[in-house]
Protein backbone atom coordinates (compact mmCIF):
# COMPACT_ATOMS: atom_id res chain seq x y z
CA UNK A 1 0.00 0.00 0.00
CA UNK A 2 1.40 3.39 -0.98
CA UNK A 3 0.41 6.67 0.56
CA UNK A 4 0.38 9.08 -2.40
CA UNK A 5 -1.81 11.66 -0.72
CA UNK A 6 0.29 12.26 2.38
CA UNK A 7 3.79 12.40 3.75
CA UNK A 8 5.13 9.45 5.70
CA UNK A 9 6.92 10.19 8.93
CA UNK A 10 9.95 7.91 8.71
CA UNK A 11 11.76 8.39 12.02
CA UNK A 12 11.80 12.16 11.82
CA UNK A 13 12.00 12.56 8.04
CA UNK A 14 9.02 13.79 6.07
CA UNK A 15 8.99 11.64 2.96
CA UNK A 16 6.36 12.12 0.24
CA UNK A 17 4.17 9.02 0.19
CA UNK A 18 4.52 8.55 -3.57
CA UNK A 19 8.20 7.77 -2.99
CA UNK A 20 7.48 4.90 -0.60
CA UNK A 21 6.48 1.26 -0.91
CA UNK A 22 5.37 -1.30 1.70
CA UNK A 23 8.17 -3.18 3.36
CA UNK A 24 7.11 -5.06 6.48
CA UNK A 25 3.88 -4.64 8.44
CA UNK A 26 3.46 -1.02 9.51
CA UNK A 27 6.68 0.06 7.76
CA UNK A 28 7.52 1.51 4.37
CA UNK A 29 10.76 1.85 2.46
CA UNK A 30 11.90 4.17 -0.28
CA UNK A 31 10.80 2.99 -3.73
CA UNK A 32 13.51 1.85 -6.13
CA UNK A 33 14.08 2.65 -9.79
CA UNK A 34 14.41 0.01 -12.50
CA UNK A 35 18.19 0.31 -11.97
CA UNK A 36 17.61 -0.56 -8.29
CA UNK A 37 18.56 2.89 -7.03
CA UNK A 38 16.57 5.00 -4.60
CA UNK A 39 13.72 6.81 -6.35
CA UNK A 40 14.86 10.12 -4.79
CA UNK A 41 18.33 9.91 -6.34
CA UNK A 42 18.90 12.26 -9.25
CA UNK A 43 21.86 12.46 -11.60
CA UNK A 44 24.09 9.76 -13.01
CA UNK A 45 25.48 7.10 -10.68
CA UNK A 46 29.26 7.14 -10.82
CA UNK A 47 29.40 10.73 -12.06
CA UNK A 48 27.27 13.11 -10.02
CA UNK A 49 24.21 12.37 -7.92
CA UNK A 50 22.15 14.06 -5.25
CA UNK A 51 19.04 13.38 -3.20
CA UNK A 52 15.99 15.39 -4.22
CA UNK A 53 14.52 15.11 -0.69
CA UNK A 54 17.83 15.56 1.16
CA UNK A 55 16.42 17.87 3.86
CA UNK A 56 13.52 15.47 4.49
CA UNK A 57 15.26 12.12 3.96
CA UNK A 58 14.45 9.27 6.38
CA UNK A 59 16.71 8.40 9.30
CA UNK A 60 18.41 5.40 7.61
CA UNK A 61 19.73 7.81 4.99
CA UNK A 62 20.79 10.34 7.61
CA UNK A 63 22.60 7.63 9.59
CA UNK A 64 24.39 6.06 6.59
CA UNK A 65 27.88 7.53 6.22
CA UNK A 66 29.89 7.05 3.05
CA UNK A 67 33.24 5.35 3.56
CA UNK A 68 35.84 7.68 5.04
CA UNK A 69 33.46 10.64 5.45
CA UNK A 70 34.21 10.53 9.18
CA UNK A 71 37.64 8.89 8.94
CA UNK A 72 36.42 5.27 8.90
CA UNK A 73 35.46 2.81 6.17
CA UNK A 74 31.84 1.69 5.81
CA UNK A 75 31.72 -1.87 4.43
CA UNK A 76 28.05 -1.43 3.45
CA UNK A 77 29.00 1.63 1.39
CA UNK A 78 31.78 -0.33 -0.30
CA UNK A 79 29.40 -3.21 -1.07
CA UNK A 80 26.76 -0.86 -2.48
CA UNK A 81 29.31 0.85 -4.70
CA UNK A 82 30.70 -2.52 -5.89
CA UNK A 83 27.18 -3.65 -6.85
CA UNK A 84 27.01 -0.61 -9.15
CA UNK A 85 30.46 -1.28 -10.60
CA UNK A 86 32.11 1.55 -8.66
CA UNK A 87 35.41 1.49 -6.78
CA UNK A 88 35.31 1.94 -3.00
CA UNK A 89 35.83 5.45 -1.69
CA UNK A 90 39.22 6.24 -0.17
CA UNK A 91 40.38 8.76 2.44
CA UNK A 92 41.61 10.90 -0.47
CA UNK A 93 37.99 11.32 -1.62
CA UNK A 94 37.38 13.48 1.46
Amino acid sequence: MRFPDRECDLNGGRVPGVLTAPWIPHHVAMRRTSEDCCIALVGEVGRSTSCRIYDDRPSPCVEFSPSWEHGEPNPMCDESRAALGLEPLTPADW
